[in-house]
């Protein structure tokens, strides 16, 4: 499923706000929860959802049921946090900007990421098996990736 930031996200049929951005566990890979806002923003008053309970249903990222309590995480782990102010980094340049993310459906497996070099750009997929996480606020790609 894709997941771009700011998409409609609908809960219990009420509109609750736009998708912000993901929470990302960078050792698995694996998205853990969404974070919406009234405006698309992050900001103090954003909240997050987990992805288990999310589906897209024309272009609307949908809340299907009441989310669970969530586990609390291992000490070790700590997420990383996606939005649109996430920059995709070639060498030293900046070679675009994430749009949003491609999810396997329950598991919250990350498939592909989506990005643009400008506001009229064109959105490439940029595979995340060749991707460089250890930097926050960025996604580096390999120096032989033709993605982005």
């Amino acid at each position: 499923m894709d997941l771009l930031f700011g998409s409609a996200v609908v809960e219990q049929g009420k509109r609750l706000g736009r998708l912000a951005g993901v929470e990302i566990d960078p050792t698995t890979r694996r998205v853990l929860k969404i974070v919406v806002s009234r405006d698309g923003r992050l900001g103090a008053y954003a909240m997050t959802r987990p992805v288990e309970v999310v589906r897209v249903d024309g272009g609307k990222v949908v809340i299907a049921e009441e989310p669970p309590p969530s586990a609390p995480l291992p000490f070790r782990l700590e997420p990383m946090l996606w939005s649109r102010g996430t920059h995709i980094v070639r060498g030293h340049a900046e070679v675009g900007r994430l749009l949003g993310v491609r999810v396997e459906p329950g598991t919250g497996r990350l498939e592909a990421a989506f990005s643009r070099k400008g506001r009229w750009g064109k959105a490439q997929e940029v595979p995340i098996e060749g991707l460089d996480l250890s930097v926050i606020g960025e996604l580096r790609l390999g120096p032989g990736s033709q993605a982005a």
